[in-house]
């Protein structure tokens, strides 16, 4: 190969080797808008599950308070002496008297004499049955909802 022609032959190759490197150093239109749309879905999506995730926090919350009210009752009544334990119901209908933030909570307490199989019994035997309920409105879904909590005593 001559040198004129060898000369000739890498100014092109660099004249080539720049103009392909020009060519992929950019992006297109359709790449930017693809990329914008895609970024714009992304937040959408992000931005319309996080009042969904709040409301299911709160309804965490609601759940806890109403667990620990119920627990809170039944310590109470499992530190009661047995035979000052009598049977039948008692309705809560508002927890305000315990704290403003409990309003919307009623409890209820239920205390049966319990058989040898665990059945209500009518008549005294030495196993009693407890069953705490808290209920609650909850204002988004417009539902009752409830916390139910058991335990069974026996006389000492």
């Amino acid at each position: 190969m001559s040198p004129g022609k060898f000369i000739i032959h890498n100014i092109k190759k660099v004249f080539y080797c720049k103009r392909s490197r020009q060519k992929a150093a950019g992006f297109s239109i359709i790449e930017v808008i693809f990329v914008i749309a895609m970024l714009s879905l992304t937040i959408f999506v992000m931005i319309s599950i996080f009042p969904y995730g709040l409301n299911k926090e709160r309804g965490a919350e609601k759940i806890t308070i109403a667990t620990n009210l119920a627990q809170a009752k039944m310590e109470d009544l499992i530190n009661t002496p047995y035979n000052q334990l009598t049977t039948g119901v008692i309705t809560e209908s508002s927890l305000a008297t315990i704290d403003q933030d409990f309003a919307s909570f009623s409890r209820t307490s239920e205390i049966n004499y319990l058989d040898g199989d665990l059945n209500v019994a009518a008549e005294e035997t030495d196993l009693k049955k407890i069953k705490i309920t808290v209920s609650w409105i909850d204002a988004q879904e417009e539902d009752i909802n409830d916390i139910t909590l058991y335990s069974i005593i026996t006389k000492q």
